[in-house]
């Protein structure tokens, strides 16, 4: 599942919080884990990352093994994948 990316009117520069709920399956114990990610970013000139995908997108991991801080650096990569974004932040 990718993050949709939108053509927006301005190209000034600005910074961007989506937040939402994730959940994934610790590997260590088989535990659901749940999240609230928050991701700051600056989109390019132009460009956002689109919100109800970046919900979809976190959704995918829900029945995945992994550990929430290989999940905060795949989420920073797959965002920084779809060429929308200068600059991100996962919290």
């Amino acid at each position: 599942m990718q993050v949709k990316t939108v053509k927006t009117r301005t190209e000034e520069t600005l910074e961007v919080t989506l937040r939402a709920k994730a959940s994934a399956i610790c590997p260590l114990t088989g535990i659901v884990d749940v999240y609230t990610v928050e991701v700051s970013y600056t989109p390019k000139p132009g460009r956002a990352l689109e919100a109800y995908s970046f919900a979809e997108f976190l959704e995918s991991f829900q029945d995945k093994k992994i550990l929430q801080e290989e999940l905060t650096a795949e989420i920073a990569r797959k965002l920084c994948a779809t060429g929308a974004v200068e600059r991100v932040e996962v919290r």
